[in-house]
């Protein structure tokens, strides 16, 4: 305008107009802003959740695996720690459980199959109840035979111990197991030999198929220890006697000539734990 003079009505109301256009204009890019903001937001929430789901799968898929060998506080521990090292082969001293059914043949061939399986299951599922208390590392079952590792992949303080302890319970579970098969006509026993010293340990097998498993001598020993108890009988190896003979009341086996070891072996059999024995005094 050349000339100054006072603004008509309807100047002030185009005026009005586009500066309330102007307004919604600011607020829609603000609001665009906003929202933009949020899906980016969202986007980067949903890339993290697919991440963690991936993640969470995976380790899933992991403690699958691992459990198939190893005990499930085990394969937690081991998957939680993110080190896969831990299941390589390495030597290790280890106190090794070997345990099975006294009479278990010759049952099963006087047995029909479904009582056989029942008992079987039976005896699985409270030994493994046992094993996973006692804080085993690893256990493998063939048949009745058990065999459970002390102190790998997950140290412990006393392996020997530790094993004589987790037999002792079992020697009590299946003795009330044992008298409530004599009711049903089947005679069985249970023993134990329990060894100390070093093994290689680590996983074998191939692709669909791993084992985590121990060997060496004191492996071996622990299974013809086993394999000589008479019901009820919980054997000891030299070392694994010298081992827990603060922990427990034991007595001499005698000398015993094993197969696949070369000299004689001093056996040590194992009667109850010493603090069982003075709490009973006491009592």
């Amino acid at each position: 305008r050349r000339e100054v003079a006072p603004f008509s009505d309807d100047d002030v109301a185009l005026a009005e107009s586009f500066a309330a256009q102007a307004v919604i204009a600011v607020e829609n890019v603000k609001q665009f802003k906003a929202l933009q903001a949020r899906t980016d937001e969202v986007q980067a929430l949903n890339e993290n959740l697919e991440s963690r789901v991936a993640t969470q799968v995976d380790e899933l898929e992991r403690l699958g695996r691992l459990k198939r060998f190893l005990s499930p506080q085990v394969a937690d521990a081991v998957l939680s720690s993110g080190n896969d090292k831990l299941l390589a082969s390495h030597r290790a001293l280890i106190a090794t459980l070997f345990c099975d059914m006294r009479g278990f043949t010759a049952f099963c061939e006087t047995a029909e199959p479904e009582e056989a399986i029942e008992v079987l299951q039976v005896y699985h599922q409270e030994m493994g109840a046992l094993i996973v208390e006692y804080g085993a590392g690893v256990d493998h079952r063939s048949g009745d035979g058990i065999m459970v590792i002390f102190n790998d992949p997950l140290p412990c303080d006393s392996p020997a111990e530790d094993a004589v302890k987790l037999a002792l319970a079992m020697r009590e579970r299946m003795a009330g197991l044992c008298a409530d098969w004599r009711k049903l006509g089947h005679r069985l026993g249970f023993g134990v030999g329990i060894s100390l010293g070093y093994a290689t340990v680590g996983v074998v097998g191939s692709s669909g198929r791993f084992d985590y498993t121990a060997s060496g001598t004191a492996v071996n020993l622990a299974a013809r220890l086993c394999d000589q108890a008479s019901d009820g009988e919980i054997l000891l190896s030299p070392r694994a006697h010298k081992a827990v003979e603060d922990a427990a009341v034991v007595e001499p086996a005698g000398e015993l000539t094993l197969k696949g070891i070369q000299a004689p072996v001093a056996v040590a059999r194992v009667i109850r734990l010493k603090n069982a024995e003075a709490a009973a005094v006491r009592a």
